[in-house]
């Protein structure tokens, strides 16, 4: 995977994902993350995303599928 610098990008641009659930199914949709950090305070992993238009639309499936009440995938 290449190498991403954060700061090059604008913030509002990016978004970063603390949720193993939701980053697989944004992956399972074929968008990649762009970068992958550990947040030492929580001890857990994170994931940055660019907000494209396929991403936008990935995130809009999963806050439907909320709503419904359907479940995640695992």
């Amino acid at each position: 995977m290449k190498t991403v610098n954060l700061n090059d990008f604008n913030k509002d641009f990016l978004f970063f994902c603390y949720s193993g659930k939701l980053k697989r199914f944004i992956v399972k949709k074929g968008i990649q993350y762009i970068s992958k950090g550990f947040n030492f305070k929580t001890k857990k992993d994170y994931w940055v995303f660019i907000r494209s238009n396929n991403f936008i639309f990935a995130l809009e499936e999963w806050n439907n599928n909320a709503k419904e009440g359907i479940k995640a995938i695992n």
